[in-house]
């Protein structure tokens, strides 16, 4: 590889890393997998609602990721399944397929950080 092509590759690393908000993906890996969209708006509206029914300090590490042609929106990042699982019922009224999954955050597949 020609060092241009080095130091591009380094620095576009070097952004996805700082974009990526503190403390997330510092705590245990837990999320909930509120659903999958085709339309980016669609998974910001759903957050939004979820947003105004939850303390901010639970949502750290929220984002919407793109996997396999889908928007996935991901809330939290929680250090147990209890964690997780406490506010699960509230985002179920909107969101009935919502679950507690393990998925590290990674952040070449984040489309957005949402908190």
């Amino acid at each position: 590889m020609k060092a241009p092509m080095r130091l591009l590759s380094a620095l576009v690393i070097m952004a996805v890393l700082l974009a990526v908000p503190a403390g997330a993906g510092d705590r245990g890996g837990l999320t909930i997998q509120a659903g999958s969209y085709r339309r980016l708006a669609n998974a910001l509206n759903d957050f939004s609602w979820v947003r105004e029914r939850v303390s901010p300090s639970l949502l750290v590490g929220s984002r919407v990721e793109k996997i396999a042609g889908y928007n996935a929106l991901r809330i939290g990042d929680f250090d147990s399944r209890q964690a997780a699982e406490a506010i699960l019922p509230l985002v179920r009224r909107r969101l009935a397929g919502a679950r507690v999954i393990q998925a590290r955050v990674r952040p070449e597949r984040v489309v957005r950080w949402l908190v």
